[in-house]
């Protein structure tokens, strides 16, 4: 019976730990070497190609942090995520693009998890889109040249404890019907628009600090679109707090929108399913301190961490 069991009984299998550069010379090789998986160590250095990620592997920076285990690309996107499930962490994903045209990361399918990674350069940091889901934790996607994180095409993304400053363009867009993000613990800042959603997609934002963008910190636009927007601090936008436009639909409570330059709230007549409630609009002095517990959290990541040049922000003292 012993015999006949192990004769049987299915292998297991036990995830390769493969080294960059010492098993493989190139990120991209080792992706074509792996096994769904796989782990892919990436040690400090620049490496400049472009991977298509269509394997089931994490690839991780490795003895470095990310500003050492760097990724460039040449007029080209930096990863393509199209496998069924990854995972990326402690990186930073560049793009050298005289066209304006290519992205940091695009996730075309499946579920991506990215953890403490950079993203910068590209015509946008981050695209979601084709139904594929994406969660991202603790990662800094600044100066790109257009949207810092795109959703689009019935995608979904959960965002957390995450700084998305200085893009040329919007820090967060999200479109299309069956579109859903949440945001948690984000700092959103120095954007055009802090965070827009429209074309009937779904948003849900609690304790993000949103401020001194260009625009409005939140725009809803368009009708069957909805956003839930609780605990924030939405601050020093140029336009407003939070605009909301004909035909749209938001429940708005318990947010700190003070010290926006046209004023807290705007609301067109035509909006609908309304709920505005307890927030802080007209308080002369800015709060003080951010003691929630995803701002705890944030500060923790981001005390070490290099900051953009357009990225001053004390977490002590948002004022």
């Amino acid at each position: 019976m012993a015999e006949s069991a192990i004769q049987t009984a299915e292998p297991i299998n036990i995830p390769a730990h493969i080294q960059v550069p010492e098993d493989f010379p190139s990120v991209s090789i080792a992706v074509d070497m792996a096994a769904d998986g796989d782990i892919i160590l990436i040690a400090p250095g620049e490496y400049r190609e472009n991977i298509n990620l269509n394997k089931d592997v994490t690839l991780m920076g490795h003895r470095g942090s990310p500003q050492e285990c760097v990724l460039i690309s040449k007029n080209a996107t930096t990863i393509t995520f199209c496998a069924r499930k990854g995972k990326l962490k402690n990186l930073s994903l560049r793009v050298e693009d005289t066209s304006n045209f290519f992205h940091c990361l695009v996730v075309e399918n499946g579920e991506l998890e990215m953890e403490s990674c950079q993203l910068s350069g590209g015509a946008w940091g981050i695209c979601i889109n084709n139904r594929a889901a994406a969660t991202i934790r603790g990662c800094h996607i600044h100066d790109n040249k257009g949207t810092g994180v795109n959703v689009y095409g019935g995608a979904r993304l959960s965002l957390m404890e995450s700084e998305v400053c200085a893009n040329k363009g919007r820090g967060i867009s999200v479109s299309d019907s069956g579109t859903t993000v949440i945001l948690t613990g984000n700092l959103i800042h120095h954007c055009s628009d802090g965070v827009y959603v429209y074309g009937k997609a779904s948003l849900r934002m609690e304790e993000n600090y949103v401020h001194s963008n260009q625009d409005s910190g939140v725009t809803v636009h368009e009708s069957g679109t909805s956003a839930v927007i609780k605990r924030n601090y939405m601050q020093r936008n140029g336009w407003g707090g939070v605009r909301i436009y004909s035909g749209a639909g938001a429940d708005v409570q318990d947010n700190d929108l003070q010290g926006n330059q046209s004023g807290a709230l705007a609301i067109d007549k035509g909006s609908q399913n309304l709920v505005i409630v307890d927030n802080n609009q007209t308080a002369e002095a800015l709060p003080t301190g951010l003691n929630s517990p995803s701002f705890l959290k944030m500060r923790q990541r981001l005390s070490a961490a290099p900051r953009s040049p357009l990225s001053p922000l004390s977490l002590n003292s948002p004022a």
